[in-house]
């Protein structure tokens, strides 16, 4: 029987994915309320800051917690931390749900921070969760399930909040939505199997490091392991590179394109698809190429795609012309999956087992300082009168860089922590 039908990997999988939509069902279903519904005069709260602000609540978790998520998820076992997570997680919709009953949008606001906040803490658990019982190649691919499946939520999370909120009742429906996938969650949280059991399978169990590690002496520990610190510095500039494209896509449908919403979702769709299929591109590849060729190849193909798509405006495209765009949009998009998903995998596989929730946790406030990164570069560019279309090519040279800084450490046979990973990691 397969690994990804077994109880030691489909109630993780199930948690992670209705989480994920969740998450991005609450955010869009409450902006496309506040902007089209609801009409509230309060200036402190317009529809404009509400969405800026469910954003930042649902990220600024990331950087409070992620630390202590990862300290928690080393110490107890993280079978019993996600039941408990889940089972929260039921309390938080519910209060959701009198909020959307209320039309409350600051309870709403506050809703969105702690459904960031539980994410946070289930984020490490999520990542450490996979090494304990898939073994070899399954967790290859069960990094790349994990991976698409998050977009695949996303997506579906995004667009369904601004589909539900067009009928009738439509706080009725997300609330009930919610509510209800949070109920999946926790009763798939229930057969996730307790660490006990993989500790009789070989996993560790003693800690060499103290529990109560700051996250500078976690940062510290990181940085003595060179390996480490490349591999959360190559997926947090991948963070960096794609949310900015996703920031920046439905502007540049709009100004650049002279696309509607559908143009828009049918973006946001390719994109999920082509990270997908990226994603279960990497076991077959990493069979037949070794981990520092496929990173230099992706980064190459994912910039350049982008650049491509990006050099492509057009106010008035023809069918060939979004036929072009389309292409390279799901080309760098599945160059995004190839890369990412082997990092990932390399990070679980490289991390002292006794920390790898800290590890994993290190990477998730280096990925969020990068998002806001980027976002901080978007608005000054804008400052400077920059176009989205310049913004966008501006951004497509982050991959090519990466590419042309690993490919020279080859060519040159330099030693560097990521270029020297290969086989003997077991990738």
């Amino acid at each position: 029987m397969p690994f990804y039908v077994q109880r030691r990997f489909l109630p993780l999988f199930i948690c992670q994915f209705f989480g994920a939509f969740n998450d991005n069902l609450l955010k869009s279903g409450l902006s496309f309320l506040v902007v089209y519904q609801w009409h509230n005069n309060d200036p402190w709260l317009s529809p404009a800051h509400t969405i800026q602000l469910a954003t930042a609540f649902l990220v600024l978790p990331f950087l409070l917690f992620s630390h202590k998520a990862g300290s928690l998820a080393d110490t107890y076992d993280k079978a019993r931390m996600a039941r408990a997570i889940k089972g929260l997680e039921i309390v938080i919709v519910s209060i959701t749900s009198l909020a959307f009953y209320w039309q409350n949008t600051a309870l709403l606001l506050f809703c969105v921070f702690l459904m960031g906040s539980q994410s946070t803490f289930f984020g490490p658990i999520k990542y450490a969760l996979l090494p304990l019982h898939l073994k070899g190649r399954e967790l290859l691919l069960g990094n790349a399930c994990i991976e698409s499946s998050t977009f695949i939520a996303i997506l579906i999370g995004s667009v369904g909040g601004g589909v539900l909120s067009l009928f009738p009742h439509s706080t009725f429906l997300i609330s009930s939505t919610v509510i209800s996938c949070a109920l999946i969650g926790w009763l798939a949280s229930m057969f996730i199997p307790l660490q006990t059991h993989a500790i009789q399978h070989g996993m560790p169990h003693a800690s060499p490091y103290r529990q109560d590690l700051s996250w500078r002496e976690t940062y510290r520990l990181i940085a003595r392991h060179p390996p480490l610190l490349s591999l959360i510095m190559a997926i947090s500039w991948f963070w960096f590179f794609g949310a900015m494209l996703l920031s920046q896509l439905p502007l540049f449908t709009k100004h650049h394109l002279a696309g509607d919403e559908s143009l828009a979702t049918m973006f946001l769709a390719v994109l999920t698809a082509g990270i997908t299929c990226g994603a279960f591109s990497a076991p077959p590849l990493l069979k037949r190429f070794r981990l520092p060729h496929v990173l230099i190849a992706s980064c190459a193909i994912m910039g350049g795609a982008s650049l491509v798509f990006s050099s492509l405006a057009s106010s008035m495209p023809t069918a060939i012309h979004t036929a072009v765009l389309v292409s390279a949009l799901f080309t760098s998009a599945w160059a995004g999956g190839l890369y990412s998903v082997p990092l990932y995998t390399a990070l679980q596989k490289t991390s002292p087992p006794a920390i790898l929730s800290r590890c994993i946790a290190t990477n998730n406030i280096v990925n969020a300082c990068l998002i806001i990164g980027s976002a901080l570069c978007a608005l000054t560019l804008l400052h400077l009168s920059a176009t989205i279309q310049t913004i966008l090519i501006l951004n497509s040279i982050v991959p090519l860089t990466l590419a042309l800084y690993y490919g020279l450490h080859r060519i040159g046979k330099t030693s560097h922590p990521l270029t020297s990973l290969d086989e003997r990691h077991n990738i």
